[in-house]
């Protein structure tokens, strides 16, 4: 698309702008050349017509004055031809001679004194008028004619014609020329472009080829240049994320070993192995217990997104049974909705396996749980739904009556170490304080692993607008099976057993 946008809209835009130049130069120096021969034209058809009116002076001054004849009409007829239309030659304010009729069309008035050669004059006219009162000589002896201006016009359009055709040559040439002078400035823009499109397609090895000393060149070696630096800043930044996920991998197996058998004693102990307990001895115990299995599960989120991180986690594909495992789910988390007093319905298609890795399956379905269990208010509802959608895919739905996820954080809820705040006063799955709870892991490892599945993870609105419905979408496989989608309902609700 951004290529058929650079050679179209830009190479259109460069020849319209060369051929418009081409044309309006065209259209100012044929509106100047246009000007200037009509001007020239006149001032030849002047000078014509004040050597013929001079002439006819000197004529008609040497048979009237001279031998005293009283009819020049015949000099007058004398004086008619193809463009000169009416004579008239007076003398003491008396017509001696008239030829031809006055001209009803443009024509070029010139007349010319019979006793002073240095008075005379011209008028253009575009209507009848020779011998009328706005015209009249100042003087009473004069020779008058009437040149007819349809030759002018008839070499003003000869000439609009030539400078027409002069204009479209221009014009095919400009356009000629401005093609060629795209092609030269978009073909290295083109390589640029591609070489861009490639690096952005993650081909980071390509790099636009530099064939010019001139800014386009200089485009070119910019991008290179900052290729080279974004290659080098990336792979600093991949062997930064190596370096901390290696650590915090090192840290959390390190810190889990003591954490095991710390908890392995605080469970003896409540067993009696260490003698009898009273009952504040319990409970302070079972409150360790509590925070160090919080604490457990935070250091098997870190553990997971580190391995995500580092790119060793693998998939291990076997036929799963969805209804038990998620039943199984709903069991180990039974205790924290208890707390909060929540109901739980599951509804899975009967029968319904796929082919998936079940650890890391049971992961999603876990962390999926215990989110809406974090941010359901005491005494709500959460739903679980997995069904078949598409004929190929497994939709595995949880929704919950907390606050909802906002449209704007819908994608970045996702992201690791990211945490919505929660309503006051809600607890965690260990009974603390919401904004203890987590460290904003457990959904970046439900998306990486619906990645690695193949599926995708996502937030939407429920219909009636209330809480929150968080979904996953994996592929069935090829093994795997479903029988006739019917409900069964399965749930507990908090103290019912």
């Amino acid at each position: 698309m951004m290529k058929m946008r650079i050679r179209g809209d830009l190479r259109r835009e460069m020849l319209l702008a060369l051929v418009g130049l081409a044309l309006l130069s065209a259209v100012l120096l044929g509106a100047v050349a246009v000007y200037r021969l009509d001007w020239e034209l006149y001032e030849q058809l002047v000078r014509r017509g004040r050597v013929l009116a001079r002439f006819l002076a000197q004529e008609a001054f040497y048979s009237a004055y001279i031998r005293g004849d009283r009819d020049l009409v015949p000099l007058a007829e004398g004086a008619l031809r193809d463009d000169v239309l009416y004579v008239e030659i007076v003398k003491d304010g008396e017509v001696l001679g008239r030829a031809g009729a006055p001209p009803r069309g443009p024509h070029l008035e010139v007349w010319q004194a019979i006793l002073d050669s240095s008075l005379w004059g011209e008028r253009r006219l575009s209507g009848p008028d020779p011998g009328g009162g706005g015209g009249r000589p100042p003087t009473d002896s004069y020779v008058r004619l009437a040149i007819s201006l349809e030759y002018l016009a008839y070499e003003m359009r000869r000439e609009l014609l030539w400078l027409g055709l002069a204009g479209l040559g221009i014009a095919l040439v400009a356009l000629v020329v401005a093609w060629l002078l795209s092609g030269m400035i978009l073909r290295p823009l083109q390589r640029v472009k591609g070489a861009l499109e490639a690096f952005g397609r993650g081909q980071l090895e390509v790099r636009a080829p530099v064939e010019r000393a001139d800014e386009l060149g200089g485009l070119a070696r910019a991008f290179n240049r900052m290729a080279e630096a974004i290659v080098e800043m990336r792979a600093e930044l991949e062997r930064a994320s190596r370096a901390k996920s290696e650590f915090i991998t090192l840290m959390g197996h390190e810190l889990r070993t003591p954490l095991n058998v710390l908890l392995g004693y605080i469970e003896l102990l409540l067993s009696g192995v260490g003698g009898e307990l009273t009952e504040e001895q319990r409970s302070y115990l079972r409150a360790a217990m509590r925070s160090g299995e919080h604490l457990q599960a935070l250091l098997e989120n870190v553990l997971r997104y580190a391995k995500l991180e580092l790119g060793v986690e693998k998939l291990h594909r076997e036929p799963v049974a969805l209804g038990p495992l998620l039943e199984e789910i709903v069991e180990d988390l039974r205790p924290y909705a208890e707390e909060k007093d929540l109901s739980v319905e599951v509804r899975v298609d009967p029968g319904l396996t796929l082919e998936a890795d079940r650890t890391k399956l049971r992961q999603i379905a876990f962390n999926l749980l215990q989110n809406a269990i974090r941010h359901s208010p005491p005494g709500g509802r959460i739903g679980i739904d997995a069904r078949v959608v598409g004929g190929s895919q497994v939709r595995l739905e949880v929704r919950d009556r907390g606050p909802g996820v906002p449209a704007e954080e819908r994608e970045r809820v996702f992201e690791p170490f990211v945490r919505l705040p929660s309503p006051r006063g809600t607890k965690g799955a260990d009974g603390g304080a919401q904004d203890r709870e987590g460290l904003g892991l457990g959904l970046a490892v439900v998306r990486r692993y619906a990645q690695l599945h193949g599926g995708r993870a996502g937030v939407e609105s429920p219909a009636d607008g209330r809480g929150s419905l968080f979904f996953v979408e994996l592929p069935l496989g090829p093994k795997s099976k479903r029988e006739h989608p019917r409900e069964r309902p399965t749930g507990w609700k908090g103290g019912s057993g």
